[in-house]
């Protein structure tokens, strides 16, 4: 062998050990870059995760907010409709009050009153000596009528005529003046006592008109605000009821903002419809055998979901290949690795034409091939 040919046997090795050398250095530089990649893309994951996980905790703080929010504007509304009512009532009662005021403006039909009262009276306490208490203007029409009234409770009661003395040291109070409009004051009426004032039967005007207020309380709010403005969720027919119909539309209109998103709720809660309309689930699900039947004949629904298998790739080209399925995928380097390896294997399931098209495109450039099934 000569200088020439062992000259060209180095060279050819030097030849081959550079391309070995350079072979090596791109299989370093390969490995080196997909390990930064995915230590980058583990870093992008974790602090994708803590900024969902701030996202969802700041969004339920937000949400328990507005329901605070939304019960408190609910209690206040109900709160200013109760006082409203309540202020409503007992303008009608100083009314009523007012209205007292003019029954003794008639001496002749408040002196009939008055002998009514004191006979009432009296049949209540059925003492034979009793005691009278009335307003000082009122003195010269009871004692008017006192012995008539007298005589009247004995002939209804059976019994002798009772001792009746009307008291002239203390009066009821007289009726409210303009000076005095807060202080106590009586409408007129009588209080009778016996005389040891252990049973007292008040029967002013002002007595018998809160009695007469509180067992009609119900009836007059009934009268004026009617039922409670709460609709059933089950609207009486059109046709079958026409006024309960109407009843139920107008109990809904004189509702607040608020109450109206409440039954909003309920409603498609009931009737199983959510905000966009029916739900899917339940439409013709009733349909029994005529349905099947009749089902069969029908044209076959179009697939739109799809799964995108890999039935075998290039073992040149696995680690893009492998890059290529984390990045349509939720799975780690390990995971993605042993995925590909499993070939033929499905990578992903339930995807739309349209977005399984691009993968399928990108991994036959990379060598790979899959069907969509």
């Amino acid at each position: 062998m000569n200088d020439s040919d062992v000259s060209k046997q180095i060279q050819q090795m030097v030849r081959f050990i550079r391309q070995e050398a350079e072979e090596k250095a791109n299989e370093i530089s390969v490995s080196a870059e997909e390990e930064f990649n995915i230590e980058k893309l583990q870093l992008v994951e974790a602090e994708k995760r803590k900024i969902r996980q701030e996202y969802e905790r700041k969004e339920k703080q937000v949400e328990v907010r507005k329901k605070i929010e939304y019960s408190m504007q609910l209690n206040a509304s109900r709160l200013k409709v109760l006082q409203a009512q309540d202020d409503l009532v007992n303008s009608m009662r100083e009314a009523a009050a007012k209205e007292l005021l003019l029954v003794s403006k008639d001496s002749k039909a408040y002196a009939k009153l008055l002998k009514d009262l004191i006979v009432q009276s009296l049949l209540r306490l059925k003492e034979p000596s009793v005691l009278l208490r009335c307003r000082e203007a009122d003195r010269g029409l009871v004692e008017s009528v006192l012995e008539e009234a007298k005589n009247e409770y004995a002939e209804k009661a059976k019994v002798h005529t009772p001792n009746v003395t009307v008291d002239t040291h203390t009066y009821l109070p007289p009726a409210p003046s303009h000076q005095d409009v807060h202080g106590r004051y009586c409408s007129g009426g009588v209080v009778l006592a016996s005389q040891d004032g252990k049973i007292v039967c008040e029967n002013t005007l002002d007595a018998r008109l809160d009695v007469v207020f509180r067992q009609k309380l119900p009836e007059i709010r009934k009268r004026l605000f009617g039922k409670p403005a709460s609709p059933s969720l089950s609207p009486p027919s059109r046709q079958g009821n026409p006024i309960a119909f109407a009843s139920f539309t107008c109990s809904f209109s004189i509702c607040i903002k608020l109450e109206l998103h409440d039954y909003n709720v309920l409603l498609r809660l009931k009737l199983g419809v959510n905000r966009y309309g029916p739900v899917a689930s339940g439409v013709g699900s009733q349909g029994g055998s005529s349905t099947s039947t009749s089902a069969g004949n029908a044209p076959a629904a179009e697939k739109t979901a799809f799964d995108i298998k890999l039935e075998k790739f290039d073992a040149a080209a696995k680690i893009k290949i492998i890059k290529e399925v984390r990045t349509f995928t939720d799975l780690g380097l390990k995971e993605a690795k042993d995925l590909v390896e499993k070939a033929p294997v499905v990578l992903k399931k339930g995807v739309t034409k349209e977005e399984a098209n691009p993968i399928l495109e990108k991994l036959k450039e990379l060598g790979a091939t899959v069907v969509l099934e």
